[in-house]
């Protein structure tokens, strides 16, 4: 939790089902460094692939992103509470777009939860707020997911979201469930 919810003057949207109204910032990798590696490193968070980085190589890592004008990345808050950190991007940028045929409006993304914020149904809701957020993105057609197959939390995740599998590919590191949902 950040004392005062999130930062002023870097909120980039503001979603939200019924009461639970979720903040979104961007990334500042010298500022959000920290936050993000004690994320990322955690033993639930082994599919993300940054376990073994430091403080420095997190910030690096995200410094070189903020770049890319393929890639944003997002703290997501309710209140003061960190809710999760989204990672979009375009999947022609990414090892994915070599596995399928990538249409225009395709937007990939990635997400890992905070831990000990939000529980049950206010997760899930925060879940579909995100999800609703990013396919309402000007010029997003088809949302794209391609967990670990191994990653049995991500799965289950997508498809409550209404995600459906298209079929299993091989990427760098892993080999992944890539999953497809027309943006609303």
């Amino acid at each position: 939790s950040v004392p005062g919810g999130a930062p002023p003057g870097r909120i980039v949207a503001e979603v939200g089902v019924g009461a639970l109204g979720l903040t979104m910032t961007r990334v500042r990798p010298a500022l959000d460094a920290p936050l993000i590696h004690a994320l990322v490193t955690e033993p639930r968070a082994e599919f993300y692939g940054m376990r073994g980085h430091s403080v420095q190589d997190v910030e690096e890592v995200y410094d070189f992103l903020e770049f890319q004008p393929t890639h944003a990345n997002h703290l997501v808050w309710h209140g003061g509470t960190l809710v999760a950190l989204v990672q979009t991007y375009d999947p022609r940028a990414e090892e994915v777009g070599g596995a399928y045929e990538v249409r225009d409006g395709d937007l990939g993304f990635h997400f890992i939860t905070a831990p000990g914020g939000l529980q049950g149904r206010a997760r899930a809701t925060a879940y579909r707020s995100i999800v609703d957020w990013l396919g309402a993105r000007p010029g997003t057609r088809r949302l794209v997911i391609e967990p670990d197959v191994r990653n049995t939390r991500a799965v289950k995740t997508a498809r409550a979201l209404g995600f459906t599998v298209d079929r299993e590919v091989e990427l760098p590191g892993k080999r992944a469930a890539l999953y497809f949902r027309d943006a609303r």
